[in-house]
C-alpha cells in the first residue's frame, strides 16, 4: 500500500468505526472557574493589603469614601469597609488547603494565576506543549508573546535549557507502559541538542505516535483529534494534565496529501514527517515542538489514575 493510500482516520492498523466521544464528564466542573477566581481573590487581597491595609489598623480611622474612589466603585456604607477585608481574609484563608491540593492537580511548570484560556489556545490550537516541559519560566514567557512566530523564536532560544528540562523528566520516568519509548525519547532529544534536527524530530514523531497509541489503542486519527480536545471547564480536574498534555495532538495528527491542493502544513505534523518527508517540513521549530510533545506526553502517561480518568470520561 503506497503512504498516499494510508487511511488517515487509521491509528491502530484498522479502521473500526465509533460513536463520537463524549466531553470530558463535568464531576468537577466547578473546580476550573474556582482556581481561576481564587487566584484572582488572591492577588486582589495581597494588592488591596500592600495599598491600605496600613491605613486599616485600630487607630486609623476608615475612610470608606477615599477608599471606595480609589477602587474605582460606588461609595458604600461607612459600616462595610471595616467588616470587608476581615470577611475577604477568613474566606481566603478558609479556602487556601483545598485551593492547595488543587494546585496540586495543576501542571507544576504552570505559573501561579496563569491564564487558562491563553494556555488552552497555545497547546490547543497552535500545538505547543506546555505540560510538565518546559520550566516555568519558559511557559511565562510563552505566554507572554504576541503569536506563534514569537513563540517559537522563545522556544529556540531556549532550546539549551529546553534539553535539560525534557533529559530531566525523561531520566525520571520508570513506568512499564512507557519503558520501551522513554530510551528512545531521550535519543530523539539528545539528537536535537547535536544539531541533527532531521532525526530528532523524525524520531520524536514516531514515539509520540506510539505513546498516543497505547492511550488510545482503538482510536481513529479523527476520534484521538476529538477526544483530546481541551474542555477546561468540563474535565475533572484529576485528568486535567493529561488532557492538557495531549490536546497539542489535535494539530500534530492534522493530515496532509498532495492531492489537497493546499499548501502541506508548517507546523509539525505526524502526517508530513512519516508520509511526505520534505526538507522543508524538517525544521528546528518543528523539532523543538517534537521534542517538548513527545516529553511532556510520555511523562502525563506516568498517571495512571489521570489516563485511567480520561478513558472513563471518553466511554460516557
Amino acid at each position: 500500500m503506497s503512504s498516499e493510500s494510508l487511511p488517515d482516520d487509521d491509528i491502530s492498523g484498522e479502521e473500526v468505526e465509533q460513536s463520537e466521544p463524549s466531553a470530558f464528564v463535568p464531576v468537577n466542573a466547578q473546580l476550573y472557574p474556582l482556581v481561576k477566581i481564587s487566584e484572582q481573590a488572591s492577588a486582589l487581597g495581597v494588592h488591596l493589603s500592600k495599598k491600605f491595609m496600613k491605613q486599616f489598623g485600630s487607630t486609623s480611622p476608615f475612610d470608606s469614601e477615599r477608599i471606595a474612589r480609589s477602587l474605582g466603585i460606588p461609595k458604600m456604607p461607612k459600616d462595610l469597609m471595616p467588616k470587608l477585608f476581615p470577611a475577604l481574609g477568613e474566606t481566603l484563608k478558609a479556602l487556601e488547603p483545598y485551593l492547595a491540593q488543587l494546585r496540586e492537580k495543576l501542571p507544576p511548570n504552570w505559573p501561579r494565576g496563569i491564564d487558562f484560556d491563553k494556555a488552552a489556545w497555545v497547546i490547543q490550537e497552535e500545538g505547543i506543549p506546555l505540560v510538565w516541559v518546559p520550566r516555568v519560566e519558559i511557559v511565562d514567557y510563552l505566554l507572554d508573546a504576541p503569536d506563534r512566530s514569537a513563540r517559537l523564536d522563545i522556544l529556540l532560544e531556549h532550546k539549551g535549557e529546553i534539553v535539560d528540562d525534557c533529559l530531566t523528566v525523561l531520566n525520571g520516568l520508570a513506568g512499564d507502559l512507557t519503558s520501551g519509548q522513554v530510551p528512545l525519547a531521550a535519543k530523539a532529544v539528545t539528537a536535537f541538542a547535536a544539531g541533527h534536527v532531521e532525526a530528532a524530530q523524525v524520531l520524536a514523531v514516531v514515539v509520540t505516535e506510539t505513546a498516543v497509541t497505547k492511550v488510545f489503542p482503538d482510536h481513529s486519527y479523527k476520534r484521538v483529534r476529538k477526544t483530546v480536545k481541551f474542555e477546561k471547564e468540563q474535565m475533572t480536574i484529576g485528568a486535567l494534565r493529561m488532557a492538557a498534555a495531549l490536546a497539542a495532538i489535535a494539530p500534530f495528527y492534522t493530515s496532509w496529501y498532495p492531492r489537497s491542493k493546499t499548501p502541506p502544513p508548517e507546523e509539525l505534523s505526524r502526517h508530513v514527517t512519516v508520509h511526505f518527508a520534505d526538507q522543508e517540513h524538517y525544521t528546528l521549530q518543528n523539532a523543538v515542538v517534537a521534542v517538548l510533545l513527545v516529553t511532556s506526553i510520555l511523562r502525563a502517561m506516568e498517571d495512571s489514575e489521570a489516563i485511567a480518568a480520561l478513558a472513563a470520561d471518553d466511554e460516557n
